[in-house]
């Protein structure tokens, strides 16, 4: 991912991402006060964000948060993170104090122009949510209606990515990352053309 241009745009939620939710008890975590509500970020829920923006050539909201992610919550971040933007971009769905659910996401994802542009020029779109959380038992359904619109998604109440093995809690992990990073680079070498002449020696 040297060339900017096909860096990832990443689209990120806050509750289950950003916000550890559920929240395991006597952990770390820095709590924010926003809009009446209180967002814990766990430590390593930092070094992930960071990691992310390392890697991306554009950071988006997609939440339920709506612009009012780019106020404490976004302050914070890019207070503790070197490379997190002041303000990210904003998918809505044009109601900026809507409802808190989750259905509209994906036709806002799928409408809104800065998605369109990175598809149209080759840049790969990832999107991460708790979809286990939001979604419940149709999480897996929900995630392959994700992947049909060529977005990929980043699940992050995945078993095996949970900071505690009897206690749920979503919430952006330096695992997942690290798991994207390499399942990306596995699907890079698959899709990378095949010197014909290096394979027969010429």
């Amino acid at each position: 991912m040297d060339d900017d241009k096909l860096k990832p745009t990443f689209l990120i939620d806050v509750d289950g991402v950003v916000n550890a939710w559920p929240r395991v008890p006597d952990e770390d975590y820095h709590y924010i006060d926003s809009f009446g509500m209180r967002v814990a970020v766990h430590p390593d829920t930092l070094e992930a964000l960071s990691a992310i923006s390392e890697l991306a050539s554009e950071l988006l909201w997609l939440t339920a948060w709506r612009g009012r992610a780019n106020h404490e919550i976004n302050t914070y971040l890019s207070q503790e993170i070197d490379l997190w933007p002041i303000s990210l971009g904003v998918i809505t769905d044009g109601v900026e104090h809507g409802s808190m659910g989750t259905d509209w996401k994906l036709g806002a994802m799928v409408a809104d122009w800065r998605v369109q542009r990175a598809m149209g020029v080759g840049r790969q779109v990832v999107w991460i949510e708790d979809f286990g959380f939001d979604y419940g038992k149709f999480g897996d359904e929900y995630r392959e209606r994700v992947t049909e619109t060529g977005v990929t998604a980043i699940d992050t109440t995945r078993r095996g990515h949970l900071v505690s093995a009897d206690l749920r809690m979503a919430g952006l992990m330096p695992r997942i990352v690290a798991d994207w990073v390499e399942e990306a680079a596995e699907r890079a070498r698959r899709e990378a053309p095949v010197d014909t002449g290096r394979m027969y020696g010429r």
